[in-house]
């Protein structure tokens, strides 16, 4: 399977400053599987610096956004498959939830201002 697949966590510790590679991740606010062309919002949103790319190879790559600027994709995420596709030879561990995620009540607690961590696995 060609795609991404994307979480979106609130960090675990101080939430005042973007987030790192090595940032303690708090609650799941999204989780969804995208297509190959999955990561051309957030690329346009790093284009615009609205988005800081922290790096990584694709196991994973590694953002930080305000919750302000990930809000509207993280309530609807680009280009996700409601239910995951899956190859014969994939292992699906136990925590596989299958289906796009999306935490409505944690992103209530979010403030417009925290930084939030965005990782992303690369499913090619």
């Amino acid at each position: 399977m060609l795609g991404w697949f994307i979480c979106a966590y609130r960090q675990a510790g101080s939430r005042q400053l973007p987030a790192t590679q090595t940032s303690a991740k708090g609650i799941e606010l999204a989780k969804w599987q995208a297509s190959l062309s999955g990561l051309d919002w957030i690329e346009a949103l790093v284009k615009e610096k609205k988005v800081i790319f922290l790096g990584g190879n694709g196991y994973p790559l590694y953002y930080t956004a305000s919750f302000k600027e990930l809000q509207p994709f993280l309530k609807n995420p680009p280009e996700a498959r409601q239910t995951w596709a899956a190859d014969p030879g994939d292992v699906l561990l136990p925590h596989w939830k299958g289906k796009t995620y999306i935490d409505q009540a944690g992103m209530d607690q979010c403030e417009p201002d925290e930084w939030l961590l965005v990782e992303v696995w690369d499913e090619s």
